[in-house]
């Protein structure tokens, strides 16, 4: 399948959280379009053409008239290398092979931030016990794991069906290659069919370009709340304490 520049930036805005808003005059064909990141800014030279190109190719969809987004078909589960552009890295699904891998991955890419606990490869390890990983995926290059994010289930408040995101690891000497950005595509993908939204407690600075906020509502007992920050598919905003899994080790109840 041919796809010019133009489409590629476009996917790759969408495959980021981003979306296409729409509109149609008095009958049923869309007469504009717009393509909006997850930061709010529109994305140039996108225009009509593009987006029935798109969508003729089954590359995005809109589900009961919501903006478009990426369709599974579109999002191809590689990071691209930043230099040459080509595929490089594959991102899949933990097996069983993977699980050491991960352990240690997650452990010496941790161990580096202030933040860290320690405990986060032994949080997976029960995760993974409990059948309570909704998403555990790997970055691999050349047979080699380099990059890890895990996503369990969560509830902000009374509200089930969120997926929180962490621990997301990649090896030190692979920082700043886009294996995290990678990763957080595709899980934000692939959780935007199953979840009412995506959370987190991690850097502001970071997750801020995937399209996390922070909100008045929501805390977590002991963490700044600049930290705490969420992500809701359906852009009503969340009220309420994130509650992890029991893996976690927190003191919270539902």
């Amino acid at each position: 399948m041919n796809i010019s520049r133009n489409e590629q930036r476009a996917l790759h805005v969408l495959a980021l959280g981003g979306c296409i808003q729409h509109e149609r005059n008095d009958g049923p064909k869309i007469t504009s379009v717009t393509c909006v990141t997850c930061e709010g800014m529109i994305l140039a030279d996108f225009d009509l053409a593009i987006f029935n190109r798109l969508r003729r190719r089954r590359l995005i969809e809109s589900r009961s008239g919501r903006p478009y987004r990426i369709s599974n078909a579109a999002s191809p589960p590689f990071a691209r290398n930043s230099t040459t552009g080509e595929r490089d890295m594959l991102i899949r699904n933990e097996t069983a092979s993977d699980i050491r891998a991960i352990s240690h991955l997650v452990t010496e890419a941790l161990r580096m931030l202030a933040q860290s606990t320690g405990t986060e490869a032994g949080i997976v390890e029960r995760l993974r016990a409990e059948g309570a990983l909704a998403l555990s995926l790997v970055a691999e290059d050349e047979g080699r794991v380099v990059g890890y994010l895990a996503a369990s289930p969560a509830w902000i408040g009374d509200q089930k069906g969120w997926g929180l995101i962490g621990p997301l690891a990649v090896l030190p000497s692979r920082h700043r290659q886009g294996i995290g950005t990678a990763l957080m595509a595709e899980a934000l993908r692939r959780l935007r069919t199953t979840c009412k939204g995506a959370a987190l407690v991690g850097d502001p600075a970071y997750y801020v370009r995937f399209g996390f906020q922070a909100f008045p509502g929501v805390s977590v007992a002991g963490c700044p709340p600049e930290v705490v920050q969420a992500l809701p598919f359906d852009g009503i905003e969340p009220h309420g304490e994130l509650i992890h899994h029991p893996a976690f080790g927190l003191d919270q109840r539902v």
